[in-house]
C-alpha cells in the first residue's frame, strides 16, 4: 500500500482516488489486475505492451489510473502521457493546421515513457490518424518504453483498422475483464458505500 505524497503533482486526467488498493478483485478481472500491476512494477521490461478490454463500466479505466499512480509514485523519473485515441486524433489535427506534424510525432517519441491510449477502438476508419500511432507504436517499442491500451473489443474484432495496426495490436499482451459475478459486484457496492461513507 502506498499513499501520493502531496508535493507531488500527478499528471493531468489522471484520478488520484484509482489506485490497486481500490480496486475490487474477482474471477472476472484477477488476470487483468495481476497483469496490469506487473507492468506498473515493471514498465518496459515485464509486458511492454499491455492491451485491456471489456464492456464499458467494468474497470478498464480504473486499471489504467492504478498503473499511473503506481509508476507516478515508485519510478519518478518515469514520464506518464495518459490520452485517449479520439484525443490523439485531436492532437495530431491541431498539429497539420498549425504545421507542426513533425513536432506532434516527437513529443510522443522523445518525450514519453509510457502512453495510455484509453479507447483505442475509436482509430477505426482514421487512416491519417493510424498511419501516425503505426510510427509512434513502433519507435516506442524501439527504445523499449511500456505501452498501454484498452478498448471494448478484442483486437482481432475491430473492423475499420489497417493491417499493420491490426497486426501491431495483436501483438501486445491482451487480456479482458469479463461482467462480474455476484460476489464481486456485492464486494464493490459495500467498498464504494464505506469511502462514501454511506450506510
Amino acid at each position: 500500500r502506498f499513499k501520493l505524497t502531496p508535493h507531488r503533482k500527478l499528471p493531468e486526467n489522471i484520478d488520484p482516488s484509482k489506485t490497486f488498493d481500490s480496486f475490487v478483485i474477482g474471477d472476472s478481472n484477477s488476470m487483468a489486475q495481476a497483469l496490469s500491476l506487473c507492468v506498473a512494477q515493471n514498465p518496459g521490461i515485464t509486458y511492454p505492451a499491455l492491451y485491456i478490454y471489456g464492456n464499458s463500466g467494468l474497470g478498464k479505466t480504473h486499471l489504467l489510473f492504478a498503473i499511473a499512480n503506481y509508476i507516478h509514485f515508485h519510478h519518478e523519473n518515469k514520464k506518464i502521457f495518459f490520452t485517449s485515441a479520439n484525443q490523439f486524433m485531436h492532437h495530431m489535427v491541431q498539429s497539420i493546421k498549425k504545421g507542426e506534424l513533425f513536432n506532434f510525432r516527437k513529443n510522443y517519441i522523445e518525450d514519453v515513457d509510457i502512453l495510455f491510449i484509453d479507447d483505442i477502438q475509436e482509430l477505426k476508419d482514421k487512416k491519417s490518424t493510424q498511419n501516425e500511432f503505426f510510427h509512434i507504436f513502433n519507435e516506442l517499442q524501439l527504445k523499449k518504453k511500456q505501452l498501454i491500451f484498452t478498448s471494448d473489443k478484442h483486437p482481432k474484432e475491430i473492423t475499420g483498422l489497417e493491417e499493420r495496426i491490426q497486426s501491431r495490436l495483436n501483438s501486445t499482451l491482451v487480456t479482458e475483464i469479463s461482467f462480474p459475478e455476484l460476489e464481486t459486484r456485492i464486494a464493490i457496492l459495500e467498498k464504494k458505500a464505506y469511502e462514501k461513507n454511506i450506510s
